[in-house]
């Protein structure tokens, strides 16, 4: 059991399957050119993501550009903040985060959105501009 519990601590996951060569990100047998892409952005949640994002961070050096984590666990990095937060749960500390951020949720189907929706989800997306992520 200890064992597979080492296997999975994002450090070592990290360092098993990722990797880079030169300008690609390698991840298990694909690889990635991160060239094409205009920017490389680590997201994440949680106290593992904390984590995996300072081991993701060594890993593509100057490569990544930013991140932001949400974690009640932060470890320092360059390029990635993270800010307080309840993981999993949309408790008043993450709506407030959220606000900070000016977060826009992904906008549902009609069908399934209330206008008369009454969350702390809902309060934050009435309360941030709309903007692009």
């Amino acid at each position: 059991m200890a064992a597979g519990i080492e296997a999975a601590q994002p450090l070592n996951v990290v360092a098993e399957r990722l990797g880079l060569d030169r300008t690609e990100l390698v991840v298990g047998d694909e690889r990635y050119d991160l060239d094409t892409y205009s920017d490389v952005i680590f997201i994440g949640g949680g106290n593992a993501a904390a984590t995996a994002a300072s081991a993701l961070e060594d890993v593509l050096i100057d490569q990544i550009d930013r991140g932001v984590v949400v974690t009640d666990n932060p470890v320092e990095t360059e390029r990635i903040e993270f800010l307080p937060g309840d993981y999993s749960v949309l408790s008043e500390r993450s709506v407030g985060i959220a606000r900070t951020q000016c977060w826009q949720p992904p906008s549902r189907p009609e069908s399934t959105t209330s206008s008369s929706e009454s969350s702390p989800a809902a309060e934050v997306r009435s309360t941030c501009p709309s903007r692009r992520h």
